[in-house]
């Protein structure tokens, strides 16, 4: 089914969707639509680039009833990818995945769980689920995702999730006409008390570690410092998200920001991981740093230029809800720059700031 929603800006996008989701899942895959979702994500890898150059955002989430991926921006950049997108999520999940690749995966989403039930709020609520209606949520049993194959996860890809059951356009000037297929899927789980349901404890162990790496900056290198830490750290085909996460699965999730604290200037990365990969993010961070010819390109660079000058076609679109860029004197600053500065100078800030022993490491404050 194909719905087209009618939009007046200039912005545009679609959603793909999967119906059943967790609904679908019963003993010994608990969590295995979520790990799908990871997976599934893996059919766009190579236009991870082409996508931040030209300002599509993306993303995906995996709720208790359908798992949605989506897409969004401006027209004229969206709409060259549209059909690529999905003929992708037609295509078979094997054209994109390896063993390989699947235990990778594994490992980032246990770090995600491990994220979860840090979280009282969070625990509270699914354990809750768990003991009430034997329902693990999107996040599965930590077991069965441990235990989880990669021929299960094809075989529960060929059952449920061949072809997508609904596509939401709300582009503006495009109408998706093309049939979809779609499997029916017939495999609901009873909701019923589970008092032997495993029960997840907060975690408050050594093992699970938050970590901050942060310097502080001088006031006038602050728009030169925003556009390096998007450089290295602004989307999933960032430097430091391939090298920390997609490469050696040590965290699920990483970010750059600079911070003004009391109109003081902090560079910082932040992110959550256990006890035992301490050393290797230190040593992972150090490497990426002094690998700067790698990670750090001009090729990136205008990625990154072409991405926010698209960004700021949106923000001007999306004005009465958005208005940092007015009201920032800092925002202001890099949006002047952002098409003068050249890459060389952006090089010698990198190298007065981007050493890891300049940085302060907190952990589990």
């Amino acid at each position: 089914m194909i719905v087209n929603l009618k939009n007046e800006t200039n912005l545009s996008g679609f959603y793909i969707i999967y119906k059943g989701s967790t609904s679908l899942e019963t003993k010994g895959n608990q969590g295995a639509s979520h790990f799908w979702e990871h997976i599934k994500c893996r059919c766009i890898d190579d236009l991870m680039n082409e996508f931040q150059e030209n300002s599509i955002i993306w993303n995906a989430y995996t709720s208790d009833n359908e798992i949605v991926f989506h897409f969004t921006g401006l027209e004229e950049y969206l709409a060259p990818y549209r059909d690529i997108i999905i003929d992708r999520f037609y295509r078979p999940i094997t054209d994109f995945i390896s063993e390989e690749i699947f235990e990778k995966e594994r490992q980032i989403i246990l770090e995600e769980y491990n994220d979860y039930f840090s979280n009282p709020e969070y625990i509270f609520t699914l354990n809750m689920f768990r003991n009430k209606f034997n329902h693990y949520s999107a996040i599965g049993l930590k077991e069965d995702i441990e235990t989880l194959t990669y021929e299960d996860l094809l075989k529960f890809n060929d059952i449920q999730y061949d072809y997508p059951d609904l596509i939401v356009n709300i582009s503006k000037d495009f109408k998706y006409e093309k049939d979809l297929q779609f499997t029916h899927r017939t495999i609901f789980k009873e909701l019923k008390e589970n008092i032997d349901a495993p029960i997840e404890p907060l975690n408050t162990s050594n093992n699970n570690l938050y970590m901050v790496y942060y310097q502080k900056i001088d006031r006038e290198d602050v728009p030169y410092m925003t556009i390096i830490n998007k450089i290295l750290g602004d989307g999933l085909n960032s430097p430091l998200y391939q090298e920390i996460r997609e490469k050696k699965a040590l965290c699920y999730g990483i970010s750059a920001s600079v911070d003004n604290i009391c109109n003081n200037f902090f560079l910082s990365i932040n992110l959550s991981s256990t006890k035992k990969k301490e050393t290797i993010i230190d040593k992972t961070l150090n490497e990426l740093f002094l690998n700067k010819e790698l990670h750090f390109t001009e090729e990136r660079w205008n990625i990154i230029k072409k991405s926010m000058n698209i960004k700021l076609k949106k923000n001007i679109i999306n004005r009465h809800t958005y208005i940092n860029d007015i009201i920032s004197e800092e925002a202001n600053k890099v949006n002047k720059i952002l098409n003068e500065v050249t890459f060389e100078e952006l090089k010698t800030y990198f190298e007065k700031y981007y050493n890891f022993n300049m940085f302060t490491k907190v952990a589990n404050i």
